[in-house]
Order: C-alpha cells, then structure tokens, then sequence
C-alpha cells in the first residue's frame, strides 16, 4: 500500500521499501545503510519476545548517524507485563499473540542499547488520553537523541 501511494507522489523517486524481520534491521541487510538522522519506530515490539526487542534496537544503533534522534511509540501494560497467546480479538476478528510490557521495561531496554552511545531520553511519557481504548494498556512514547560532540 505504502509503494502504491508514494509512486504518484512528487518525491516517489527518492523513496524505497524494504520488508524484513525487526530482528533483522542493521547495517548489514538494509538496501539504504543510512546513516539515518532519525528512526521512528511505532506499535512493532508489543509483537516481539524481548530477544528480538534488544536485537532490533541494536540494529537501529548501526544505522543512525552521529546526530539523530530515535522515536518509539508502544503500547504498555498499566499495572503489570501482560502477555497474550493467540488471543481473540472482536476488533481484528483474528487471534493475535503480543507483550504489553511496562514503560520501565522499555526504559531499561533503551538504556542498554543507547544511553553508552553518546543518547540521552529527551523525552518518557505516556501519549494522549484520545488514543486510550483500552483499560489494561495505554501508550508510551520515548525519544532518545544523540548530538555530535
């Protein structure tokens, strides 16, 4: 869809997509290896076992540049980790499997993988009111800039 919508649009010549796992991202299998001034990641690693969420996040580190800015949007749990196995879903009419892990979990995730890396947390807070629908999880923004020295 997203190939679809951008080949009629103005910049469709400077735009190219590329389908792997989130495991996957890094240096080595990207077409365009960056770097990437910024990374916008949004509601992908509630779909990861928490492995693949420090591999993923590892790989983003390859690929940034030396001034960045990297965003994550998830969902996340409100009281404890919540983790669902083919659970049913009116709203998808499909059974899903996903982590609503805990703001601090993603937290100390991100400080692994960044904050050695010349990053500090601009911003941790929980999105909007408008975009609750749900009363076991919420949404959790993070942005994590790097600035060359």
């Amino acid at each position: 869809l997203a190939r679809q919508q951008v080949s009629t649009s103005p910049w469709a010549d400077r735009c190219q997509f590329q389908e792997l796992a989130a495991a996957g991202v890094g240096a080595a299998s990207l077409i365009d290896t960056g770097p990437f001034s910024a990374i916008l990641i949004s509601g992908v690693m509630a779909y990861l076992n928490d492995e693949d969420v420090e591999t993923c996040l590892r790989g983003v580190r390859e690929v940034v540049a030396a001034t960045s800015v990297v965003y994550l949007r998830e969902p996340v749990a409100r009281a404890e980790r919540l983790t669902l196995t083919d659970h049913w879903s009116d709203d998808l009419e499909a059974t899903y499997s996903a982590c609503y892990r805990l703001p601090h979990e993603y937290r100390a995730t991100l400080e692994r993988v960044f904050t050695g890396e010349g990053f500090r947390f601009t911003l941790d807070t929980q999105i909007d009111a408008m975009l609750e629908n749900r009363s076991e999880t919420t949404q959790h923004f993070f942005v994590l800039e790097r600035v060359e020295a």
